[in-house]
């Protein structure tokens, strides 16, 4: 390993200065039209961007994986 801590000391660490809070970031392509993104690596970049900037300093932020595979 490359002596990087490990998710679950990271993840308490989060926990401990934000709070159990844990938010998912699901970039659908219906929201990012809705927010008029397209459906793109850029758009979701753009996605991703906003909602880091919203939740991160009060939780914990979880990409939920399936809607970035399409992505590549």
């Amino acid at each position: 390993m490359s002596g990087a801590p490990a998710f679950g000391a990271l993840l308490s660490t989060a926990i401990a200065s934000r709070g159990p809070l844990c938010v998912g970031i699901d970039p659908h392509p219906e929201l990012m039209r809705d927010w008029g993104l397209p459906a793109t690596a850029d758009g979701l970049a753009r996605f991703c961007d906003v909602c880091v900037q919203a939740y991160g300093g009060f939780a914990v932020v979880k990409p939920q994986v399936a809607f970035f595979e399409v992505f590549g």
